[in-house]
């Protein structure tokens, strides 16, 4: 692909690590900034914002809609993605 169909400026710094659910509809980010960030892929819309103590790792999506974030030897489960304002 040379040319992108969308670019999103998500953070201050580098992506560390980024995630889609299922649906495609909801992408979490994470970045050098120590922030956490859950977009709506659909309309490029920011909907929650964290920050965590360490820059996040890794970010998983469960079928079930639970994000996991990782970060050094820190793992944590259970940020829903659905329910959210403006999610389905």
């Amino acid at each position: 692909m040379s040319t992108p169909l969308v670019k999103m400026l998500t953070h201050r710094g580098p992506v560390q690590a980024l995630a889609v659910d299922l649906t495609g509809h909801y992408m979490a980010t994470s970045g050098l900034d120590g922030q956490l960030k859950v977009w709506d892929v659909r309309t490029y819309k920011l909907l929650q914002e964290y920050y965590t103590p360490t820059p996040a790792g890794s970010l998983s999506i469960s079928q079930l809609g639970l994000l996991a974030v990782g970060w050094g030897p820190h793992v944590n489960v259970g940020v829903a993605f659905h329910g959210w304002a403006g999610s389905e």
